[in-house]
């Protein structure tokens, strides 16, 4: 049977949040004006970290090694292949420019960036804090900070590095993006609402911050808001997840019709549609509509037998029990 998230708690964790997935609180970081900024032993950290990839990518290079380049040459190569996401070879080369100079800010950007991206959250964190030690000014490196600490579960710390990121400059997008999943997680829907629409006035037309703010009004119960985004999102998203989301959304509101629409858009076949809605009319006592439901899912796709047959003697069990129940009612 096609999993299906009915609760609150269950739609969240499923993955409806696109991009970041949060789990567990971690002890509070202080940032901002930290002395440990300034230490040597940051600094050394990130530069042996470099020495030391440098030596891997020499001792892993084809034997006809190609000359050597400038440093903007590696860079500009490097930024090639992050376009073509190709981000081993853009690592690759941005590990070799940051071998002639480990100072680059622009190249411990980019460092930073794809760290995050290969989920090495911890070497991600020293680069920025690297950064910081060099300006504490920089925003962009609090908000990288923010993201890896927040892939290290370190939840209230990654919040702080993201606040003092938009105090410093309000423009950055993913910094409140990441604030809104913050919140989002913390159930505080209203701060998570607030963040979300604040990405969106620098971003309106992302797909992605459209169906987390959708996703925060179903938590929080504003079933009519969040349909509204996610109807609209269907229009030219082919994202599965933005189908379902929006048949989920549609079930709470007692449109089942609409719902398996959805689900017919978002699943692999008309079956599992009918599988999804059957269980929800199942789920909310509709028993007759689920019969017919699943029984449309075991005659389009045999397969789902036994799980969909389990849920159809459920509701003939639940309709026979009503049904008697009313006869047994006095008039």
């Amino acid at each position: 049977m096609t999993t299906l998230c009915t609760s609150h708690s269950e739609f969240c964790r499923k993955g409806f949040y696109h991009t970041c997935k949060l789990l567990g609180i971690s002890s509070l970081l202080l940032l901002g004006g930290c002395a440990s900024f300034q230490s040597n032993p940051t600094e050394l950290s990130v530069q042996r970290q470099i020495e030391r990839q440098q030596k891997v990518y020499e001792l892993t290079e084809e034997p006809q090694k190609q000359e050597k380049l400038t440093l903007k040459e590696y860079e500009a190569l490097g930024d090639r292949y992050l376009i073509q996401n190709d981000i081993e070879k853009a690592y690759m080369n941005y590990v070799k420019a940051l071998a002639i100079d480990p100072n680059k800010i622009s190249l411990l950007h980019k460092q930073g960036k794809i760290l995050g991206k290969k989920n090495r959250h911890a070497d991600a964190e020293k680069v920025y804090r690297f950064l910081l030690a060099k300006s504490e000014e920089d925003a962009l490196a609090y908000e990288g900070l923010g993201q890896a600490l927040l892939g290290l579960k370190k939840i209230k710390a990654a919040e702080d590095a993201l606040l003092t990121a938009i105090a410093l400059d309000d423009e950055l997008w993913r910094a409140h993006h990441f604030l809104a999943l913050i919140y989002g997680t913390e159930q505080q829907y209203g701060r998570a609402v607030k963040e979300f629409k604040k990405a969106l006035s620098y971003r309106p037309q992302d797909s992605s911050l459209l169906n987390n703010l959708a996703v925060t009004y179903y938590l929080n119960g504003q079933y009519a808001e969040a349909e509204k985004i996610l109807t609209i999102l269907t229009r030219n998203s082919k994202d599965k997840k933005v189908y379902n989301n929006l048949a989920i959304v549609c079930v709470q509101r007692g449109k089942f019709e609409k719902a398996l629409s959805a689900f017919k858009r978002g699943t692999k076949d008309e079956a599992y549609a009918y599988n999804n809605i059957g269980f929800e009319y199942l789920t909310h006592r509709r028993y007759k509509e689920a019969i017919v439901a699943l029984e449309k899912a075991l005659e389009l796709n045999p397969q789902f037998y036994p799980t969909a047959y389990e849920s159809l003697e459920k509701a003939r069990k639940g309709l026979a029990l009503t049904t008697a129940t009313l006869k047994e009612e006095p008039l």
